[in-house]
């Protein structure tokens, strides 16, 4: 075993006897092998090293002797130097003949497969030359094909044979072959066989395609030097899970790659002929890598034997990030994110037979976790995502299938409608990383869109929304508790206020969540696409399925709720939490837009129980429909708001048994607001803003007729809505208007 030793002067030495000088028979650094790992030296002919080329016998007192120079012990397996020696043998071989080498073509596709020639290399170890040598070969648990050398091999001599009969083996998967001699009278078993194997791989040639590794592992398979490549699922520090279910490829279990790792992922043959595009390769990715001292790159070859790298440094979507912008991964990419490449279908000598691998190599100095691989998904059909905005844009949907969204030509979302006609689609989406929502102590994504279908109708529907790739990193390394797509989960609302904004929810809307197997991460370029089912449309968010540190808020509240009690609304409301906590100011509305305030209710402070709060609403309504929320405020004026609950007042008439009946609107410069009652009212009036601040109110005396209020500048107020109220003695009347 070498144990990573740096001095070259190590050597094996023999003599016929202790009369005789030394003869160098073996360089020990030249052929020092794997670091760590015992190397099996099986062809060390003494007879050829000592009587034919130096003329010296075999005695009583021959001798070997093994030169190693150094400065430090051998402690470790791969770290301080020197080497360990385990199970000397001398055989005495007869005429032996050791298999050298074998070849066979390592990599096909099932498509374009043609049966292959196997070649053995032999070489005769003994003194005298052969002919008729036997030599064989088995393909698994398969009949061995058995043939005979006719040519004469010298003494000492190697000659190449190939098989006639052919490897004709054509089904998908690895086929271990053994190759081996057997000439008589050879005593010497152990360099008579050679080991290889060969592999068909299924050709893909339907677009796009993807592999999610669930079921099975995807027809991927792994070889070269100590390679630690396994489908299963990931359980290192920080490659702990797959991108999205449970199964991915990667290096090493609980570990990762091993020491002086030359090691092969076979990624698929693909049959590209038939495009006219070029493909994009993409597959969910992760990297932790030594810097500076391991790599990974990906390989391509178009006949399975020739291979060049493929691509180069920022090729493509996290295409490599060498150190020194060197074409290969040695560098972290985390989370698991997508990474894809544009072959360039102009450059294969055939498109029709690619075949592509993903290369690792280690040394034997420091170890890491290595890399992951997950969901390979293939494909043409590939435009820009939308970029940062607030906007709607519209469809229309004839029953016909697909609708695609687009902003500024960049593509939005995507949906599949079910072959029934929705009329007009509003579709608005936002997307906004400096904006944060938060629900339920959980930060949302910066991305969510709202779908107002003209003809709402229960369906079938399938939704793609598009989302960036720096938008996804972002929020998962701002997350505490999640570090991949299978940690996101789907909420969909449908009621009031079907909007952009999460904070006008009314709390006894529907909602509905749909968890991380529901939806699918689909690799996208630049980003991805969000595949799920719904029956209904209306707001779509993207939030993390555990709660996050930064998200919880200073003050935690539950079970708002707000209910009429006779003419007016009484609101409770319960805290578990309080952090700092300064005031609740409760807010009402006419339309569940515009809110004024109501009053102001201390807060907790610091708590940490249950705390129970309520307030009475004195509205003395008649009719309508009245919104409420809490604005939750801490002492550095920070605040949040609570969903909206309503209350509904069935229509009154009269008081006193005095039919009343009001109208209000605008009439030239100023607004009137028409009367009919038999009695003169004494009444408070009030017109609020848009952003529901006070701006005009007036004590008068309402009469039968039209009742002018006397704006003087209302020719100046900004155009927009205004909301008024009425409060007359007992009751309020509220109007909205639109001033233009």
């Amino acid at each position: 075993m070498n144990h990573a030793e740096p001095d070259s002067n190590d050597l094996v030495f023999a003599r016929g006897d202790d009369t005789k000088p030394w003869i160098r028979i073996y360089d020990l650094y030249a052929n020092k092998g794997t670091a760590g790992t015992y190397k099996k030296v099986s062809e060390l002919n003494l007879y050829q090293k000592l009587k034919i080329e130096n003329g010296q016998s075999f005695s009583s007192s021959t001798q070997l002797k093994i030169l190693q120079t150094g400065i430090k012990s051998t402690t470790t397996p791969t770290g301080e130097g020197g080497y360990s020696f385990d199970d000397f043998s001398l055989y005495t071989v007869g005429r032996d003949v050791a298999v050298v080498d074998a070849t066979i073509k390592k990599v096909n596709c099932s498509k374009s497969f043609t049966t292959q020639p196997v070649r053995i290399k032999v070489k005769n170890n003994s003194s005298q030359p052969i002919t008729n040598l036997p030599v064989s070969y088995k393909v698994g648990t398969n009949s061995s094909v058995n043939e005979f050398i006719p040519t004469i091999i010298a003494a000492n001599d190697t000659f190449t044979y190939t098989f006639t009969t052919l490897f004709s083996n054509n089904e998908s998967g690895l086929s271990k072959i053994s190759i081996w001699v057997d000439n008589p009278g050879d005593t010497y078993k152990l360099n008579d066989t050679f080991n290889t194997s060969v592999i068909v791989m299924k050709t893909i040639d339907s677009f796009p395609y993807y592999n999610d590794f669930e079921l099975d592992n995807g027809n991927l398979f792994t070889e070269g030097q100590n390679s630690s490549w396994v489908w299963a699922t990931p359980l290192k520090y920080n490659i702990n899970n797959a991108a999205q279910d449970t199964k991915a490829w990667t290096t090493g279990v609980n570990k990762g790659y091993n020491f002086n790792e030359n090691s092969y992922l076979y990624m698929g043959c693909l049959d590209f002929s038939a495009l006219i595009k070029d493909p994009i390769l993409s597959f969910n990715f992760i990297s932790v890598m030594q810097t500076q001292s391991d790599s990974a790159y990906a390989e391509y070859s178009t006949d399975g034997i020739s291979w060049e790298r493929l691509g180069c440094y920022g090729c493509g979507l996290n295409w490599y990030n060498g150190f020194q912008n060197k074409p290969y991964w040695d560098r972290v990419v985390f989370p698991w994110q997508v990474a894809h490449y544009k072959v360039p279908l102009a450059n294969l000598l055939d498109s029709s037979n690619f075949i592509y691998r993903i290369r690792l190599q280690s040394d034997d100095v420091v170890l890491s976790e290595g890399l992951g691989i997950d969901y390979i998904r293939i494909f043409t059909d590939y435009q820009d995502i939308a970029t940062t905005d607030s906007a709607y844009v519209s469809q229309v949907s004839t029953g016909n299938g697909w609708i695609q969204f687009y902003r500024n030509g960049r593509l939005v979302a995507e949906l599949n409608d079910d072959n029934k006609s929705l009329g007009n689609i509003l579709l608005g989406y936002e997307a906004n990383v400096d904006k944060q929502k938060v629900l339920n102590n959980k930060n949302i994504f910066p991305r969510n869109w709202v779908f107002k279908p003209q003809n709402p109708i229960i369906g079938n529907y399938k939704v793609r929304l598009y989302i960036l790739n720096n938008e996804y990193k972002d929020y998962v390394l701002n997350e505490d508790s999640i570090n991949r797509m299978g940690d996101i989960e789907l909420l969909r609302y449908i009621g009031l206020n079907t909007n952009l904004d999460i904070i006008d929810n009314h709390v006894k809307s529907y909602y509905k969540y749909y968890s991380p197997a529901d939806i699918q991460f689909y690799p996208y370029q630049n980003g991805y696409y969000v595949e799920f089912n719904t029956d209904t449309l209306g707001e779509f968010y993207l939030l993390s399925t555990k709660q996050d540190a930064n998200a919880i808020l200073n003050i935690n509240l539950l079970d708002f709720s707000a209910q009429k009690i006779n003419d007016d609304v009484y609101l409770d409301w319960k805290t578990t939490r309080e952090i700092n906590s300064k005031e609740f100011i409760i807010q009402y509305s006419f339309d569940a837009s515009t809110f004024i305030d109501v009053d102001t209710v201390p807060g907790g402070g610091f708590s940490s129980t249950t705390t129970l709060y309520n307030y009475l609403h004195e509205l003395n309504a008649s009719r309508g429909v009245y919104y409420y929320r809490i604005k939750m405020v801490d002492n550095t004026n920070k605040f949040t708001f609570s969903l909206i609950d309503s209350v509904y007042f069935a229509p009154s008439v009269g008081v006193k048994q005095n039919p009343v009946e009001a109208k209000v609107y605008i009439s030239g410069e100023d607004i009137v607001i028409e009367f009919k009652n038999k009695l003169q009212t004494p009444s408070s009036v009030y017109v609020y803003n848009s952003l529901g601040q006070l701006q005009f109110t007036k004590k008068i005396t309402l009469v039968n007729g039209i009742n002018p209020l006397g704006i003087t500048n209302f020719t100046n107020w900004s155009n927009g809505a205004y909301y008024l109220q009425i409060q007359a003695g007992e009751h309020s009347y509220y109007s909205k208007l639109m001033k233009q």
